[in-house]
């Protein structure tokens, strides 16, 4: 064997060694990025639905049972747009789990809450009325959806909170 021949294998060997680190690194530095990303996510999260001082208020008023579903009343108020963004906040982190993109454990965090609103005797019969609506107007054929909420309550089931909605 020649010496180029062999300070070729060596040249070889040496950018195969060579790759190989730079992929490891590069995996590392992706899954890193990818729990920061997640990290930064959640983060995001927590202060949507705990920054937001009248939704809270809104939620310690439904966790409280100071909320009543009285249609007449209930359609343009305030109780409506509150509800409205609390369940479609906690319908997206349902959506997002069910996507794969965050697990169940990243959102622990919201399980109390999501629970107390959905247990809710009141949210329930609000839930119950939109289902109707649902059913007699909203969407058709493939877009149409099996029940409001669908992916929160997705999430509820997942989270065996033994609740029907």
């Amino acid at each position: 064997m020649s010496k180029i021949s062999a300070l070729r294998d060596v040249a070889t060997m040496l950018a195969l060694v060579v790759g190989s680190v730079s992929a490891v690194v590069a995996v590392l530095a992706l899954r890193l990025n990818s729990r920061v990303q997640k990290a930064q996510f959640v983060t995001n999260l927590t202060n949507d639905f705990f920054g937001d001082s009248d939704l809270q208020k809104f939620y310690y008023k439904v966790d409280y049972a100071r909320f009543f579903f009285d249609l007449a009343q209930f359609k343009g108020s305030e109780d409506e747009r509150h509800l409205q963004a609390l369940l479609y906040r906690y319908n997206m982190v349902g959506r997002l789990v069910r996507l794969g993109a965050i697990a169940v454990t990243d959102v622990e965090f919201l399980v109390f809450e999501l629970v107390q609103v959905f247990k809710n005797s009141e949210v329930r019969r609000y839930l119950a009325w939109l289902n109707d609506e649902y059913e007699e107007y909203g969407g058709y054929g493939k877009n149409k959806r099996r029940r409001p909420f669908d992916d929160a309550c997705w999430l509820l089931e997942r989270l065996d909170a033994g609740l029907t909605i």
